[in-house]
């Protein structure tokens, strides 16, 4: 969970869905979209191939990524009711190339 967030662009796909790198150069597809609060709805999905993160789904069928090491912050300070986090607002994170989705406290 983060009361601020970073001045740099998001990686998302032509449908919204978040991606985990930024593809630099020519990355056909990819839309680099600046860090803001969004409004998200979300629920645990699945786990990645990597281990590093977990997908969690929108309401409206986004996905966007959560790292592990801030999901046990989640699980700790959030309401979570059958895979479903119970949290308004989030943020982009960036953890070295990879990026991900946390909880924001304004």
């Amino acid at each position: 969970m983060t009361t601020k967030f970073g001045d740099y662009d998001l990686p998302f796909d032509a449908k919204g869905n978040m991606q985990q790198y930024m593809y630099y150069g020519s990355s056909p597809g990819q839309i680099k979209t600046p860090n803001q609060v969004m409004q998200l709805d979300l629920t645990i999905e699945e786990n990645s191939r990597s281990g590093s993160h977990v997908w969690a789904v929108n309401h409206d069928g986004r996905r966007f990524p959560v790292f592990i090491s801030d999901l046990t912050k989640i699980i700790n300070d959030t309401v979570i009711d059958h895979g479903h986090i119970v949290y308004p607002q989030w943020v982009g994170r960036k953890k070295g190339s990879h990026f991900g989705v946390v909880p924001y406290i304004p």
